[in-house]
């Protein structure tokens, strides 16, 4: 082997080496024994990884700014909800703000209303889904309607019948007086003192008898599944 050829044997080596333990020195090597080549490709990756965050940045402007075209105002902000994929855990969510957003345990959080009926101003493009269960620095978790251990006091209809919600894979209204007339259809609304009185949650579904036959109790249907609960709303509590 010549002297030239070892030289670069040791120089191709001393880059492998550089590029493994230190990828910007070894990219810096590289570009000198073969700039023209290195260059191109480096410039190529870097547009590749320019236009990654750029499709990820406009999917994720498109996504907020339908839901913000939606609520119309600013005591509302769209928040991404972490994906669980493929496990179905609606019960619990977990949302990406936290309290650098000023978001605090018990806040509402809120389902955008994509189409539909106009809502009242009150809630404006959103139906109550649960409430932050607990806050960290960039994230939050959310307690659905979802979960079990869920519950609320409801108003029903526009006679105001008194119920409660108890969550669970399928949310529930119970303790409906039982001379009470409700309706399958009627709406169902939050009446819980630490929620803004009047929040849209669903509708009464199918009624029956409670085991004691003290009661009604129904099914709480909803217009949304767990696999919607892709972006959620909630209160602006930081300005």
């Amino acid at each position: 082997m010549t002297a030239d050829r070892l030289i670069l044997a040791i120089l191709v080596a001393v880059g492998a080496l550089a590029l493994f333990l230190e990828p910007a020195a070894g990219w810096a090597l590289q570009n000198i024994l073969r700039p023209d080549e290195s260059s191109a490709l480096l410039a190529q990756m870097n547009l590749a990884r320019e236009n990654t965050a750029l499709k990820t940045r406009i999917a994720e402007s498109e996504a907020l700014a339908r839901t913000t075209a939606v609520l119309g105002d600013s005591a509302h902000v769209p928040v991404f909800v972490y994906s669980r994929y493929p496990f179905s855990f609606k019960n619990e969510l977990l949302i990406a703000a936290g309290s650098e957003n000023g978001l605090v345990v018990g806040v509402p959080v809120f389902l955008p209303v994509v189409s539909g009926a106009s809502p009242s101003p009150d809630t404006v493009g959103t139906i109550l889904i649960g409430k932050v269960k607990g806050v960290f620095k960039r994230t939050a978790s959310v307690q659905t309607v979802f979960d079990i251990g869920f519950q609320m006091t409801v108003r029903i209809g526009a006679a105001g019948t008194d119920a409660v919600l108890s969550g669970g894979a399928e949310p529930q209204l119970t303790l409906i007086p039982k001379n009470s007339v409700v309706v399958p259809g009627e709406a169902v609304y939050a009446a819980a003192p630490d929620l803004p009185y009047g929040l849209p949650i669903g509708e009464v579904g199918a009624l029956r008898m409670s085991a004691n036959q003290l009661f009604q109790e129904a099914a709480l249907a909803l217009s949304y599944t767990g696999n919607d609960l892709k972006i959620v709303v909630v209160s602006a509590t930081k300005n």
